[in-house]
């Protein structure tokens, strides 16, 4: 019993010198870490790892989350290892090799073409590699010239079963011996890939594939090329209007994981060690020119004729591939086939030189621009307070879309989450998308440096915004700021007191507090985009200079209403439950309204969708009411209900699992908060109540009426249609813009 109490003042000690969620308490914990596994700090212990654990602490950034500031500090701890990413043996004989199969396709989607001179243990290794660590949802041939190799090339060649092997009496060189190969190649795609390589991942093919599969406009696909000890060797090529400075690999030396190195971007070239090409292209520019005999320039120069045909080339960066370069070339620029490196780079500059003068950066000084081809397009820096998780909360689904909207609109897009927390997918998302995403650097030093490229920031959130406005306004003098409003949240705090009397006073000083946030970013923005007409009408009462403009507060899909009234049952709710009106929401329904419809509807269920669910709402499971949390397709609940209800008490903005539910063409019914904004008719397009005999009488009205369910379902849609679209959304988006710039 003494030692609970001992416990117990021990934390109230604790907590009071202290204090949850400050700086203090971080430190007090990372030195108890420190103590208990002191071989972890020595072992990384260096100056600039110290200068990023002290950011930390001399930085205003609030701490809200300690585990937030705790992550980014043990990242801080991390560095390259020096040791190799793979176990290579080069005394390896003929005799102790394995044989290997390939897999024998009548009709393959992709020709790997290998050259080959000497070093047959790093051939073998590649192809071993290529066998183990290539997945089988892509169809290849091997297609290996051996370019008159003078050691066991040959013999070991003939232990791989299924390989196409063209066999050169003398070295014909990299350009010739891989035009031999595409004659040959019945592949859609021609793959090239060193002999000196290494297959890393086994997604490394599939994702070049359906990168240039789903997307026209691509020519060619690069991927991303690590050094054996862990370090980049190139994140894609870059080219300059610069004789003497021609090109560079992107990110040499440098860690890999770094944020620039993870998007899928256009680059000036990718280097021929990995790089698929569409074969009619080859055909159309007659592949490799041979004048870059015996090698170097070549593949930068069979890039450049692909662009010229219109088409990009675009960086890949989860095709990572180990390359031992300098294998069969060696690193000595004066001797031995890399004395051509020089020539062949002159040779380049005189062939392309208008095309350089035209479309290139002159030099280093904007490698920022040049490593993504982004000198000519308007770069967008969008903030928000983490990377959206989409599939889980309403906020999250608005600006996925939009950012997919600006995307389609010719946007270089930045990310910048105010914190990283989700799990890698809904990183890996966006770079797929091809938004670079921006993590583990502090934002003053980042804005210093590259503010003066960024031509328009869209910032979200009066809690995330206030901490970043003031800094882009100091830094970023010819950014644009547009403030996205998805709610006021002063606005819902007012509404939310109205309900919470035993909180009033706490959550009216609250609402004070955010109006005086949301008024002072509102006056540093040139544009307010809101998404209700009625908060238009509340700021510009405020001050009618503010310059506002209501955009849709959702973009959808209208969905095919596959099932019909008789063929479905169950009353469903949808929304993530760290909003907090939605938690208030359900327990008003289940408590106060419920009730009334399962006197009239015995046998009806309540489903609860959604992810985090409360305690309270997860007490509330029972045989009536089923609590789904997170689900990651909803398109089935919205099938198979009946009903949609959005017993919304408090709030503000629009109501993102309405329209969603509208899409679906499954009735909704809600009350005057809920279809706030959102020009819905009571009885044509939804069903409007707010006391609980209203909202009840809704319900059972519309789930036992075909003729008014059918109704509203039809007219759900056409609402959908015709106000929250992916075209409607990118129209008015572009009307915006062409008020700005």
């Amino acid at each position: 019993m003494k030692l609970k109490k001992f416990r117990r003042y021990f934390y109230i000690i604790i907590s009071v010198v202290f204090p949850k969620n400050s700086k203090q308490r971080l430190l007090f914990k990372i030195v108890l870490k420190g103590i208990s596994k002191p071989k972890f700090f020595l072992k990384n212990l260096s100056i600039t790892n110290l200068k990023k654990f002290f950011y930390y602490f001399i930085t205003d950034e609030p701490v809200n989350l300690e585990k937030r500031i705790e992550r980014k500090i043990s990242k801080s701890f991390k560095r390259i290892s020096k040791k190799p990413l793979i176990e290579f043996n080069k005394n390896i004989t003929l005799e102790k090799i394995k044989n290997i199969e390939f897999s024998d396709y009548a009709e393959p989607l992709v020709s790997i073409i290998i050259p080959v001179l000497n070093k047959w243990q790093y051939t073998y290794n590649c192809l071993l590699s290529l066998k183990n660590n290539t997945s089988d949802d892509i169809s290849y041939e091997i297609i290996t010239i051996d370019n008159g190799s003078a050691d066991e090339t040959s013999e070991m060649l003939k232990r791989i079963k299924n390989i196409k092997v063209i066999s050169n009496k003398e070295n014909m060189g990299f350009a010739h011996s891989c035009n031999m190969g595409i004659k040959i190649a019945k592949g859609k795609y021609v793959l090239f890939l060193n002999n000196d390589t290494i297959i890393k991942t086994n997604w490394w093919l599939k994702s070049m594939v359906d990168l240039i599969e789903n997307n026209k406009q691509v020519g060619a696909v690069g991927a991303k090329l690590l050094y054996p000890d862990g370090t980049l060797q190139e994140a894609g090529g870059v080219v300059f209007d610069n004789r003497n400075y021609l090109a560079c690999n992107y990110g040499r030396y440098d860690n890999p994981d770094k944020w620039e190195y993870n998007y899928i971007k256009e680059v000036d070239y990718c280097s021929g060690a990995c790089l698929l090409v569409r074969k009619d292209l080859l055909n159309k520019v007659n592949g490799f020119d041979t004048k870059y005999f015996p090698a170097y320039c070549e593949d930068t120069d069979l890039c450049f004729k692909v662009r010229e045909l219109g088409y990009k080339i675009v960086y890949q960066p989860k095709a990572e591939i180990i390359h031992f370069e300098g294998i069969t070339a060696g690193t000595d620029e004066s001797t031995g086939v890399k004395k051509f490196q020089k020539l062949n780079m002159d040779k380049f500059y005189k062939k392309w030189h208008s095309v350089l003068e035209k479309e290139q950066v002159k030099d280093f000084k904007e490698l920022f621009l040049a490593r993504d081809r982004s000198q000519k397009k308007k770069i967008l820096l969008f903030i928000d307070h983490s990377v959206p998780t989409w599939d889980q909360d309403g906020g999250s689904f608005v600006t996925f879309n939009y950012l997919n909207v600006l995307l389609h609109m010719g946007f270089k897009i930045i990310f910048w989450p105010d914190e990283i927390c989700q799990p890698e997918f809904y990183i890996e998302h966006l770079q797929q998308m091809g938004i670079e995403v921006v993590y583990e650097t502090p934002f003053k030093k980042y804005i210093k440096k590259y503010g003066k490229y960024i031509d328009i920031v869209f910032i979200a959130r009066p809690h995330i915004a206030i901490k970043y406005i003031d800094l882009i306004l100091k830094y970023s003098s010819r950014a644009k700021i547009f403030y996205i409003a998805h709610d006021l949240h002063f606005l819902r705090e007012k509404r939310r007191a109205e309900i919470e009397t035993e909180n009033k006073n706490r959550i009216l000083k609250e609402s004070r507090k955010f109006k005086k946030m949301e008024f002072y970013i509102i006056s540093k923005s040139d544009k307010v985009l809101l998404f209700s007409p009625v908060e238009k009408e509340i700021v510009l009462k405020e001050n009618p200079t503010f310059n506002v403009e209501i955009i849709p507060g959702s973009i959808l899909s209208p969905n095919r209403c596959i099932k019909g009234f008789k063929e479905r049952k169950d009353i469903m709710f949808l929304g993530g439950f760290f909003h907090k009106p939605n938690e208030d929401g359900v327990l008003w329904f289940v408590n106060d309204i419920f009730p009334f419809i399962k006197e009239k509807i015995p046998d009806v269920k309540f489903i609860i969708v959604g992810s985090n669910p409360t305690e309270k709402i997860i007490r509330l499971s029972s045989l009536d009411i089923l609590v789904t949390g997170f689900v990651e397709d909803i398109a089935k609940y919205f099938q198979d209900n009946k009903v949609f209800v959005a017993p919304l008490r408090y709030g503000a903005g629009f109501k993102i699992k309405i329209a969603q539910a509208l899409s679906y063409g499954i009735p909704v019914i809600t009350t005057s908060i809920g279809a706030e904004g959102m020009g819905l008719k009571n009885r044509e397009s939804a069903l409007i109540g707010d006391t609980p005999e209203e909202f009840a009488r809704d319900v059972i009205d519309v789930y036992t009426n075909e003729e008014l369910w059918t109704k509203l379902s039809h007219n759900g849609v056409e609402h959908v249609k015709n106000n929250y679209t992916f075209d409607v959304a990118r129209k008015k988006i572009e009307e915006i813009l062409k008020e700005v710039f």
